[in-house]
């Protein structure tokens, strides 16, 4: 903890640079720590079929990584 009680910067889980490495060494930060604001893991878990486009470094592993984390 920081200063006065408080979490500080050391304290910040960042997790891995890699999803997959992340989703077998630490998947509760994908589970818990990943921000889907517009729910596209369940849309793309529920919805109709969809492609997910991006550069590289842009997610598209960890969407993948979180899906099947939830599904299984």
């Amino acid at each position: 903890m920081g200063r006065g009680g408080h979490a500080g910067f050391a304290d910040i889980e960042f997790g891995f640079a890699d999803a997959e490495k992340e989703s077998a060494e630490n998947p509760a930060l994908l589970l818990n720590a990943y921000l889907d604001e517009t729910h596209l893991v369940d849309k793309a878990l529920k919805g109709v079929p969809f492609l997910v486009l991006g550069y590289k470094g842009s997610g598209k592993t960890a969407i993948a990584e979180r899906a099947n984390l939830l599904q299984g």
